[in-house]
């Protein structure tokens, strides 16, 4: 299951000592089932656990560590960018329990591209003219058959 694009994601609006696993919960529970490692890989395009801090600070101004001595997210904090918080593709289920009836037709072939190769040799033009000499004119009536 994939997500949807970028504009489509909800931004995340910040909530005192919240942590990425935190929000993963609060979502699934909602119907949006995603990791924390979504969020953070759909953010920053890595679950890296010493990167995903880094880009906490950096980006979304955590100063403040929990009891497993990562960032958390304070309401706060003056943040560099938005996070934001995927949306998975909804899956369409298809009805097992209906006949469907599809109709192809029958494409038509292509034409082929070329039928042969010819080569006429030797034609020539009179100086100055566009039109070709009366010895080649039996070759071409070759090449057009």
């Amino acid at each position: 299951m994939g997500f949807e694009k970028r504009s489509e994601a909800t931004k995340y609006k910040a909530q005192d000592d919240d942590t990425l696993e935190k929000i993963a919960e609060r979502e699934t529970a909602g119907g949006n089932p995603v990791t924390a490692a979504d969020i953070a890989k759909f953010n920053w395009g890595t679950d890296d656990p010493n990167m995903v801090d880094e880009h906490l600070r950096d980006e979304l101004g955590c100063c403040k560590r929990g009891e497993d001595k990562r960032f958390v997210i304070s309401s706060d904090a003056e943040t560099r960018s938005d996070l934001l918080i995927p949306k998975r593709f909804k899956k369409s289920a298809l009805d097992v329990d209906r006949s469907v009836t599809l109709r192809v037709k029958k494409k038509a072939e292509p034409l082929p591209q070329f039928e042969a190769c010819a080569q006429v040799r030797g034609i020539c033009f009179e100086f100055d003219k566009s039109f070709v000499r009366s010895l080649v004119v039996d070759d071409l009536k070759k090449v057009e058959e």
